[in-house]
Protein backbone atom coordinates (compact mmCIF):
# COMPACT_ATOMS: atom_id res chain seq x y z
CA UNK A 1 0.00 0.00 0.00
CA UNK A 2 2.94 2.40 0.82
CA UNK A 3 4.49 1.69 -2.98
CA UNK A 4 1.16 1.34 -5.50
CA UNK A 5 3.53 1.25 -7.94
CA UNK A 6 5.45 -2.01 -6.87
CA UNK A 7 1.76 -3.83 -5.41
CA UNK A 8 1.76 -7.20 -6.42
CA UNK A 9 -1.41 -9.46 -6.87
CA UNK A 10 0.66 -11.78 -3.75
CA UNK A 11 0.30 -8.51 -1.86
CA UNK A 12 -3.26 -8.03 -2.17
CA UNK A 13 -3.92 -11.44 -1.27
CA UNK A 14 -1.60 -11.41 1.85
CA UNK A 15 -3.69 -8.08 2.96
CA UNK A 16 -6.59 -10.58 2.77
CA UNK A 17 -4.82 -13.05 5.25
CA UNK A 18 -3.92 -10.44 7.53
CA UNK A 19 -7.53 -9.24 8.04
CA UNK A 20 -8.37 -12.90 9.21
CA UNK A 21 -5.33 -13.56 11.79
CA UNK A 22 -5.15 -11.29 14.90
CA UNK A 23 -2.29 -9.11 15.56
CA UNK A 24 -0.34 -9.38 18.37
CA UNK A 25 -0.13 -5.85 20.69
CA UNK A 26 3.17 -4.15 20.66
CA UNK A 27 5.09 -3.40 24.15
CA UNK A 28 4.73 0.47 23.45
CA UNK A 29 1.46 0.49 22.72
CA UNK A 30 -0.76 1.95 25.19
CA UNK A 31 -3.02 -0.62 27.40
CA UNK A 32 -6.48 0.68 25.80
CA UNK A 33 -5.37 -0.81 22.74
CA UNK A 34 -5.21 -4.22 24.17
CA UNK A 35 -8.21 -6.69 23.14
CA UNK A 36 -8.41 -7.31 26.47
CA UNK A 37 -8.17 -4.15 27.73
CA UNK A 38 -10.97 -3.11 25.34
CA UNK A 39 -14.51 -2.63 27.36
CA UNK A 40 -16.69 -3.18 24.24
CA UNK A 41 -14.98 -6.24 23.04
CA UNK A 42 -15.85 -9.57 25.06
CA UNK A 43 -12.24 -10.96 25.22
CA UNK A 44 -12.80 -13.78 27.79
CA UNK A 45 -14.89 -15.42 25.40
CA UNK A 46 -13.19 -14.69 22.22
CA UNK A 47 -9.79 -15.74 23.81
CA UNK A 48 -11.64 -19.39 24.87
CA UNK A 49 -12.12 -19.95 21.06
CA UNK A 50 -8.76 -18.80 19.75
CA UNK A 51 -5.71 -18.50 22.11
CA UNK A 52 -3.95 -16.29 19.67
CA UNK A 53 -6.65 -13.45 20.65
CA UNK A 54 -5.16 -13.91 24.57
CA UNK A 55 -2.46 -10.93 23.60
CA UNK A 56 -3.84 -9.60 20.37
CA UNK A 57 -4.50 -5.99 19.49
CA UNK A 58 -8.04 -4.24 19.98
CA UNK A 59 -8.30 -4.44 15.63
CA UNK A 60 -10.68 -6.17 13.63
CA UNK A 61 -10.28 -9.73 12.77
CA UNK A 62 -12.68 -10.84 9.94
CA UNK A 63 -13.46 -11.61 6.54
CA UNK A 64 -15.84 -9.47 4.18
CA UNK A 65 -18.28 -11.13 2.06
CA UNK A 66 -17.66 -9.16 -0.97
CA UNK A 67 -15.11 -7.14 -2.37
CA UNK A 68 -15.68 -4.83 -4.82
CA UNK A 69 -13.07 -3.67 -6.50
CA UNK A 70 -11.73 -1.68 -9.69
CA UNK A 71 -10.36 -3.29 -12.71
CA UNK A 72 -6.94 -2.92 -11.97
CA UNK A 73 -4.66 -5.86 -13.23
CA UNK A 74 -3.57 -6.99 -9.63
CA UNK A 75 -7.41 -7.11 -8.56
CA UNK A 76 -8.29 -9.54 -11.52
CA UNK A 77 -5.41 -11.63 -11.22
CA UNK A 78 -5.72 -14.86 -10.91
CA UNK A 79 -4.14 -15.03 -7.92
CA UNK A 80 -6.37 -12.34 -6.14
CA UNK A 81 -9.39 -14.16 -7.30
CA UNK A 82 -8.18 -17.31 -6.67
CA UNK A 83 -7.39 -16.43 -2.96
CA UNK A 84 -10.96 -14.72 -2.54
CA UNK A 85 -12.68 -17.69 -4.13
CA UNK A 86 -10.06 -19.75 -1.56
CA UNK A 87 -12.05 -17.45 1.39
CA UNK A 88 -14.77 -17.69 0.49
CA UNK A 89 -15.37 -13.66 -0.64
CA UNK A 90 -16.95 -12.76 -3.93
CA UNK A 91 -15.35 -10.38 -5.69
CA UNK A 92 -17.73 -7.88 -7.51
CA UNK A 93 -16.06 -5.32 -10.39
CA UNK A 94 -16.92 -1.80 -9.69
CA UNK A 95 -18.25 0.21 -12.73
CA UNK A 96 -15.52 1.74 -14.81
CA UNK A 97 -14.51 5.38 -14.39
CA UNK A 98 -17.11 5.26 -10.96
CA UNK A 99 -15.28 6.40 -8.36
CA UNK A 100 -18.31 6.76 -6.40
CA UNK A 101 -18.94 2.93 -6.37
CA UNK A 102 -16.38 2.19 -3.84
CA UNK A 103 -16.72 5.57 -2.15
CA UNK A 104 -15.77 4.12 1.26
CA UNK A 105 -12.44 3.24 -0.05
CA UNK A 106 -11.57 6.57 -2.00
CA UNK A 107 -12.16 7.92 1.12
CA UNK A 108 -10.21 5.95 3.40
CA UNK A 109 -7.64 6.16 0.93
CA UNK A 110 -7.89 9.97 1.90
CA UNK A 111 -8.06 9.66 5.27
CA UNK A 112 -4.54 7.60 5.24
CA UNK A 113 -2.92 10.37 2.79
CA UNK A 114 -4.09 13.12 5.15
CA UNK A 115 -3.39 11.13 8.56
CA UNK A 116 -0.83 8.73 8.49
CA UNK A 117 1.43 9.21 5.41
CA UNK A 118 2.52 13.02 6.40
CA UNK A 119 4.32 11.26 9.41
CA UNK A 120 6.47 9.02 7.57
CA UNK A 121 10.18 9.86 6.71
CA UNK A 122 10.42 11.81 3.07
CA UNK A 123 6.83 12.52 2.88
CA UNK A 124 6.11 15.47 0.85
CA UNK A 125 2.78 16.40 0.48
CA UNK A 126 -0.20 14.77 -1.63
CA UNK A 127 -0.25 18.02 -3.61
CA UNK A 128 2.54 19.50 -5.30
CA UNK A 129 1.21 23.29 -5.78
CA UNK A 130 1.16 22.62 -2.16
CA UNK A 131 4.84 21.92 -1.36
CA UNK A 132 5.91 25.33 -1.87
CA UNK A 133 9.38 26.43 -3.31
CA UNK A 134 11.64 23.98 -1.53
CA UNK A 135 10.11 20.57 -0.46
CA UNK A 136 11.19 18.91 2.50
CA UNK A 137 14.26 16.47 1.32
CA UNK A 138 14.14 14.19 3.77
CA UNK A 139 15.15 10.61 2.94
CA UNK A 140 12.35 7.51 3.66
CA UNK A 141 14.77 5.31 5.11
CA UNK A 142 12.55 3.53 7.18
CA UNK A 143 12.64 -0.16 6.76
CA UNK A 144 9.75 -2.14 5.50
CA UNK A 145 9.05 -3.75 8.94
CA UNK A 146 9.10 -0.42 10.62
CA UNK A 147 6.38 0.94 7.66
CA UNK A 148 4.67 -2.31 8.75
CA UNK A 149 4.71 -1.64 12.40
CA UNK A 150 3.94 1.70 12.34
CA UNK A 151 1.07 1.01 9.62
CA UNK A 152 -0.16 -1.53 12.48
CA UNK A 153 -0.08 0.50 15.15
CA UNK A 154 -2.07 3.78 13.56
CA UNK A 155 -4.54 1.52 12.25
CA UNK A 156 -4.82 0.03 15.57
CA UNK A 157 -5.46 3.51 17.09
CA UNK A 158 -7.47 4.56 14.41
CA UNK A 159 -10.13 1.61 14.08
CA UNK A 160 -9.76 0.16 17.88
CA UNK A 161 -11.60 1.97 20.56
CA UNK A 162 -10.67 5.18 21.99
CA UNK A 163 -10.19 6.40 25.23
CA UNK A 164 -13.16 8.66 24.78
CA UNK A 165 -14.86 5.22 23.88
CA UNK A 166 -13.17 3.62 27.41
CA UNK A 167 -14.34 6.56 29.83
CA UNK A 168 -18.25 6.21 29.40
Amino acid sequence: MLCPSATKAVDAALLLAEMAVPHPTRPTWPNILRMDHAPALPHQRLAALDERLAGAAARPVALPETIVVDRGKVFVSAAFTAACEHLGISVQPAPPHAPTAKGIVERTFGTINHLFCQHLPGYTGSDVTRRGPTPRKTPATASPSSRTCSTNGWCTTTTGPTKAYATR
